[in-house]
């Protein structure tokens, strides 16, 4: 039985004071294994993947996310069908994304897809609700947010953190990088995830595996402890940094106006 996630979800929101709960986000081979999740709601409406996302961490529904339940053109994304020829060779999307038809082939062609076949469903669920052993965590928040939970992943050890920016699918870039590559995803919110699941227009998403929560969760207590937490406190575009810098930064701007013969 899942245990603990309720704790660390609690932790994460009030460390970033997040608007909304996290999404867990489990595969499932088959489809006949969606009966085993507790009080899951099954629902044959044919929506959006990102629709599902938005019910999950505001509604806080457990929903799955189906080939039979979803949009073609988000279904294949998660692995859940295979691709459409007129997608693929971008016959669908020229005119609307691209004005040439090799222009919005080489588009689709970004997109990072979970291939076809590995599983049947997806289960999305709040972490708090501590229903599903999640693979894959989903938070959406404010840039100050997304950047000091990016901060809180980073603190030990350091890695690179990417984004890609394709045009579109943002729950391709987000979910479906992160499985591909293993490492946390950030994506902006695209046209139809505004459109149709009411994502904010202040918002941004970031995708990281289960495993990772821990490490961000502690990174962020530790810088936390240096002050570095949300909200940012902000100074004017006008008034001196250097009462508001770490000690270390000081010293090289104390360095640099001593050699130009000034004082703070």
């Amino acid at each position: 039985m899942p245990s603990g996630w309720k704790e660390k979800s609690e932790k994460l929101v009030q460390l970033l004071k997040l608007r909304e709960r996290p999404i867990a986000i489990k595969f499932l081979k088959k489809l006949g294994d969606i009966d085993t999740i507790a009080k899951i709601r099954k629902d044959d409406s044919i929506l959006t993947t990102c629709q599902r996302f938005m019910q999950a961490r505001v509604f806080g529904r457990t929903v799955a996310v189906t080939a039979y339940n979803t949009v073609p053109g988000c279904s294949f994304l998660m692995g859940l069908a295979a691709v459409p020829e007129n997608l693929k060779d971008g016959s669908m999307t020229t005119g609307m994304w691209c004005e040439k038809q090799e222009d919005a082939r080489e588009r689709f062609s970004t997109f990072p897809i979970i291939p076809y076949g590995r599983h049947e469903a997806l289960v999305l669920s709040p972490l708090d609700r501590d229903y599903i052993d999640p693979e894959i965590i989903l938070v959406y928040g404010n840039p100050q947010q997304i950047g000091l939970l990016i901060n809180g992943y980073q603190w030990k050890p350091y890695n690179l953190v990417k984004s890609i920016v394709t045009g579109g699918s943002s729950c391709a870039i987000s979910v479906g990088n992160c499985y591909l590559t293993k490492e946390p995803s950030l994506a902006i919110p695209d046209y139809a995830e505004m459109r149709y699941a009411h994502a904010y227009e202040d918002e941004l998403e970031i995708a990281f595996q289960a495993t990772d929560l821990d490490r961000i969760l502690t990174g962020l207590e530790e810088i936390s402890k240096k002050g570095m937490r949300y909200p940012i406190p902000v100074y004017g575009a006008e008034v001196s940094t250097y009462q508001g810098m770490p000690e270390s930064y000081k010293e090289n701007i104390e360095k640099q106006l001593k050699e130009q013969g000034r004082s703070t």
